[in-house]
């Protein structure tokens, strides 16, 4: 059995990797995709490429037609927009055309896209391997966005290294999926999808373990180290007490070398780790306070 799907019709497309639909009123940002820009959005740059996505995915998705959005869970209707949110808010799902064909493969296979997997693989085993094929297929052919100098000229993105960075990241979560499977005794709340769990805990000041990505070190009061996880719509931070003091330089230390990644894409890092430490509600949002560097690991022994 696999994910929660749900009958949905597009009110328009935002570009080759999202769509507006008409009953939730919602962007959704489909999983496996990540185009070109075809506007200016964020630090990606605007790319020919990437409008002739979004022409593309509007010739599959007409305004009024009839699609299946299947989220990455088994939760009823309501929960999974609730869990499956990406930092925008946007709903996160694949997307099933009313005939039956595969969106995200079309889009792979005609070179609109890589099989994106910055933020993990397919989770259904038969996804990832048709979407590791339609990948090759485009490759082979040397098309779309493996052939840059054709399809965009100048405005090139470095997919061999994207790709490679992906890559190292969404093994790491496979292996926090595989850690799950074979050991349900034990809980580990993944920032992103326990949300809602972490909220309740932290009003306790629970102590628990996360897996959760690591970015954008920043001194707040002056004094202290936060690094801002989750999106808009569902906060999480990791707080650094003092970190000018010798024990938080060592964490912070640890952050900058092996976790958080450079905003110069060539020099990538692991992102993904394993804290453990307390948490606490601060201004209504849960964080966890880290103030030893042995509190994140790259794994959880067995």
């Amino acid at each position: 059995m696999r994910g929660t799907k749900i009958e949905a019709t597009v009110k328009r497309v935002v570009d080759g990797d999202t769509v507006y639909v008409e009953e939730f009123q919602k962007s959704i940002r489909i999983l496996s995709l990540d185009t070109e820009e075809s506007y200016s959005a964020g630090g990606k740059p605007v790319t020919p490429w990437g409008k002739k996505a979004t022409e593309y995915a509007k010739s599959l998705l007409p305004e009024g037609s009839k699609v299946i959005l299947e989220f990455q869970g088994q939760e009823s209707a309501d929960e999974v927009w609730e869990r499956y949110v990406d930092n925008f808010g946007r709903g996160l799902a694949w997307l099933h055309l009313n005939d039956g064909r595969d969106f995200q493969e079309i889009m792979i296979q005609s070179g609109y896209s890589p099989y994106f997997s910055k933020y993990g693989y397919a989770e259904w085993p038969e996804l990832h391997q048709k979407y590791t094929q339609a990948e090759r297929v485009a490759q082979t052919a040397n098309i779309g966005v493996w052939n840059q100098a054709e399809v965009n000229g100048f405005q090139m993105r470095n997919y061999a290294v994207l790709a490679t960075w992906w890559d190292l990241r969404a093994q790491l979560i496979e292996e926090y999926r595989n850690y799950k499977r074979n050991h349900p005794e034990k809980t580990i709340y993944n920032t992103r999808k326990n949300y809602l769990e972490l909220v309740e805990l932290a009003k306790s000041n629970a102590e628990v373990t996360i897996f959760t990505d690591m970015q954008n070190l920043r001194r707040i009061g002056g004094i202290h180290g936060l690094i801002s996880i989750g999106s808009f719509d569902q906060p999480f931070a990791l707080f650094i007490p003092k970190m000018d003091e010798p024990q938080s330089q060592e964490v912070i230390n640890l952050l900058m070398n092996r976790y958080i990644p450079m905003e110069d894409e060539r020099y990538p890092r692991r992102g993904y780790g394993y804290i453990t430490g307390r948490l606490q509600m601060f201004r209504n949002n849960p964080q966890m306070v880290v103030e030893e560097s042995t509190a994140i690991q790259d794994s959880l022994e067995d």
